[in-house]
């Protein structure tokens, strides 16, 4: 109990102390102790509490209320059933992430202080945990909240107007399964060190996604049950065998983890240790965002092992198996820019399908623009990176560009090519133009292609690109749409080879 105590204060060290770097850019001084800096304090928290928190949760919840009431019954049935399947995929992909790196992620000071100390292991994983849920119960119940404000508008007859607090209650406790059963992949691999050296161990989660096909009542049974809370048809049963499944969650992973190897996960914890201590500050320096990117590239190869052999090429074919190596390294990168792939062609052909209202394209290009696919263009901007290294390849920018995203290209298209099978709505051509364009505008945001050698940053040539044939397809018609497409690429492709 007592190492339970002083972890948790060290924890509130922690925050506080990055808090006030953070409040040091409102001009706040914690060495200031007059008068004066207190009032200016007590301003700067009726301001963030008014004007920040109250102002701005208004305003999401107001355009909330308005894109529920624009929802049609088709495309709200379609949603109500694909939650289900978002929070099962979302439990397999945390468990296939932390499958292969430690979900004990250690700063400089942890790892000086916690990991060589007696202190027991269960203390480490059970404050662990709930350090990382609440910073992810941050994002995930103001999410929740304002998608249950928008969902529950078709049906507030039935919902009520305590709709978005079941909500919230229920994904409270989804959020402990989900989060709970991922770690219990992690902790299981720091707790068998035969089990780290098998590569085999980074798919083992792939059970979760077979054993949900077959069984896929079983599987969708926590979506569903949110959307009952939602809607007010949960029952008291449900919601005691949801705690019971957590409890049990849990407990089970306080127990593994007092048995967890923090040498191992000390060891495959520097590069996030290293972020840490950049701090929040290296995101706003350009000197250190350099530095930023190559530790978080670091980070996800972190906990790999080497198996197999590297394949003998000639020529500029290897540039096109280092590209594809390079992604299959990253473990998730291909599921990623598949799921990408399949999402975005989705919600495009869900918003066609069920005559949506022509916002919800600008709900669809905000993501676009907001979550690009940068998968697509990483070995291309990392071959960019060093000029004293791009001299030895003999290659142009476009010849480069089309080696290095080829395989990213195949897996981004492939997820939407799957979801275009299963409701062919879109014209696929269409779909791989759009697919070509999101390559050429990451690659243009990577080079000098003005006169005056001037970089376009992504959301710029996207917003114009994808942006103008979104709005000639809703205003004109499909086939204006495809030659957009087409003159775009010409256009984009005609920058990069004359850069």
């Amino acid at each position: 109990m007592i190492e339970l105590r002083t972890l948790i204060r060290l924890r509130l060290r922690q925050w506080q102390h990055r808090l006030t770097h953070l409040l040091r850019l409102f001009g706040y001084n914690p060495n200031d102790r007059s008068l004066k800096e207190f009032f200016y304090n007590l301003y700067l928290l009726f301001f963030f509490i008014f004007w920040v928190v109250i102002g701005s949760w208004g305003a999401v919840v107001y355009q909330a209320v308005q894109i529920g009431k624009s929802l049609s019954p088709l495309l709200w049935e379609r949603i109500l059933s694909g939650l289900p399947w978002a929070v099962f995929l979302t439990v397999v992909g945390l468990s296939l992430r932390f499958a292969r790196q430690t979900p004990l992620a250690l700063s400089f000071p942890d790892i000086a202080y916690i990991a060589g100390s007696p202190m027991p292991r269960r203390t480490i994983t059970h404050v662990q945990f709930w350090q990382k849920n609440l910073q992810a119960m941050l994002i995930v119940l103001p999410v929740a909240a304002v998608t249950a404000v928008a969902l529950a508008q078709p049906a507030a007859a039935t919902a009520g107007s305590w709709a978005s607090v079941r909500a919230v209650i229920v994904a409270i406790l989804l959020t402990l399964l989900t989060s709970g059963t991922a770690w219990l992949w992690g902790i299981k691999r720091l707790s068998h060190s035969a089990w780290v050296q098998w590569p085999g161990y980074v798919w083992t989660p792939l059970a979760l996604l077979i054993g949900g096909i077959a069984a896929p009542k079983i599987a969708l049974w926590p979506g569903k049950l949110w959307i009952n809370a939602l809607l007010g048809s949960w029952t008291l049963g449900e919601m005691l065998l949801l705690v019971l499944l957590v409890g049990v969650v849990l407990a089970v992973l306080v127990w593994i983890g007092d048995q967890a190897n923090l040498i191992v996960a000390a060891d495959e914890s520097r590069s996030y240790a290293r972020v840490q201590a950049l701090g929040a500050f290296a995101r706003l320096s350009p000197e250190l965002a350099p530095e930023l990117r190559a530790v978080q590239q670091q980070k996800r190869m972190v906990g790999k092992r080497p198996f197999l052999q590297l394949p003998t090429t000639s020529g500029s074919f290897t540039l096109l198996v280092r590209s594809g190596l390079t992604l299959l390294r990253q473990g998730s990168a291909p599921f990623a820019l598949a799921l990408w792939g399949a999402i975005f062609t989705g919600s495009a052909q869900l918003i066609l399908s069920s005559n949506a209202p022509p916002e919800f394209w600008i709900y669809w290009m905000f993501g676009l623009l907001l979550f690009p696919p940068r998968w697509l263009a990483s070995s291309f901007q990392a071959d960019l990176r060093e000029p004293f290294l791009r001299q030895f390849l003999p290659l142009a920018h476009w010849q480069l560009l089309v080696l290095d995203t080829a395989v990213p290209f195949a897996c981004l298209l492939i997820g939407a090519l799957a979801v275009w099978l299963m409701q062919p709505i879109l014209s696929p051509l269409l779909i791989i133009l759009v697919s070509i364009l999101l390559v050429l505008c990451l690659g243009v945001s990577s080079l000098r292609v003005t006169p005056w050698r001037i970089q376009i940053p992504y959301p710029a040539t996207a917003f114009v690109t994808i942006g103008g044939i979104v709005a000639v397809g809703i205003f004109g018609s499909g086939l204006a749409a495809i030659m957009t497409a087409i003159t775009a690429v010409f256009l984009l492709s005609a920058a990069i080879i004359f850069s």
